[in-house]
């Protein structure tokens, strides 16, 4: 097997946190710092096929996992939100997994907590009953039991009564008032 050595190493132009390797055979290659550094890579170096290959799963590696993390920047995340999202970006399904491993033994992702906060900001903001929370829930994939104890617990913290009582007020309805049936409808839709 051939080995490539490269002549060169430049910071990228608009990522300096990037390298440029620069091989004896005319190609080039981009690699993070992160990838960079763990390889110990210094012009001289010759490189295999196999370490190649290895140089750019590592890279791909680091790519997936920054894109986790951008994700992450915006809001919290479920398991499977983050799959979804790395998937459409066209990963492969093997560094997603191990991606989404590592953020969940560092604790970036967590279903539980997601699913708390998700359901206290709808509950909170939206005034959503039980039935419209678990349907927002469910496209999350969170487990079922995590489910069930995430919607006791929110509507412990905001009763029904009052969520009823606040949507009422929002809606200038006073209790006893006859509604159209358009009107009952969307408001039990609501909860």
């Amino acid at each position: 097997m051939p080995k490539r050595k490269i002549i060169d190493i430049k910071p990228q132009v608009r990522n300096p946190l990037r390298k440029t390797l620069i091989f004896d055979d005319g190609s080039v290659f981009g690699i993070s710092e992160d990838v960079f550094l763990s390889n110990k890579l210094i012009i001289g170096s010759e490189i295999s096929e196999d370490s190649f290959e290895e140089l750019v799963n590592d890279e791909l590696q680091v790519k997936v996992y920054n894109s986790a993390l951008r994700f992450l920047g915006y809001r919290m995340r479920s398991c499977a939100e983050m799959k979804q999202r790395l998937t459409e970006k066209n990963y492969p399904k093997n560094i997603i997994e191990e991606t989404v491993n590592k953020l969940l033994r560092i604790g970036y992702l967590n279903d539980k907590e997601f699913a708390e906060a998700f359901a206290h900001d709808k509950v909170r903001s939206k005034k959503i009953g039980p039935v419209t929370l678990r349907m927002e829930l469910i496209p999350h994939k969170i487990d079922s039991d995590i489910l069930e104890n995430v919607i006791n617990q929110v509507y412990e913290r905001y009763p029904i009564s009052d969520l009823i009582k606040q949507l009422l007020n929002k809606k200038k309805i006073q209790f006893g008032m006859k509604l159209e049936l358009k009107t009952k409808k969307r408001i039990q839709d609501l909860l």
